[in-house]
């Protein structure tokens, strides 16, 4: 086979075509990967205190289990109105679901530990924040 400018200038071609492919492959991926659920890596993780105030089984087709939790504290709003700090997360575990109800029953102060995810699965919950473990608190002690 001869190598002359023509075949030079086709190889180019096919290399410069081959980058962008990879790159738009690339692009593509990045935004479909959060949307399919396969990108839910943790982004932090900690524990907040207050009582549960709401936990539902939340969806049309596909239910999810979502709470709120009364942090305590108050904050004001653009008008100056004072409402509570509350703290949504979402329950994926179904072996916590009972554990959450009885510390919403009880209306005692729990310590909800959770991960962040960097981007939730929509068909599994609705907020990036997943409960992951509950703990009644004493009212006189603050802890267990």
């Amino acid at each position: 086979m001869e190598i002359n400018e023509d075949t030079v200038k086709g190889c180019g071609l096919i290399a410069i075509v081959a980058f962008v492919g990879v790159v738009i492959l690339g692009l593509v991926l990045s935004f479909c990967m959060p949307l399919l659920g396969g990108w839910s890596a943790t982004y932090s993780d900690g524990h907040r205190v207050g009582v549960i105030t709401k936990f539902s089984n939340k969806g049309y087709v596909i239910k999810s289990w979502e709470g709120q939790m009364v942090t305590g504290g108050m904050v004001a709003n653009d008008k100056g109105v004072l409402s509570p700090e509350v703290f949504e997360f979402s329950v994926v575990d179904m072996a916590m679901v009972s554990q959450i109800e009885a510390a919403m029953s009880s209306g005692k102060r729990v310590k909800l530990h959770y991960v962040q995810v960097w981007s939730r699965n929509a068909w599994k919950a609705n907020t990036d924040y997943y409960a992951i473990k509950v703990e009644t608190l004493d009212d006189d002690k603050g802890q267990k």
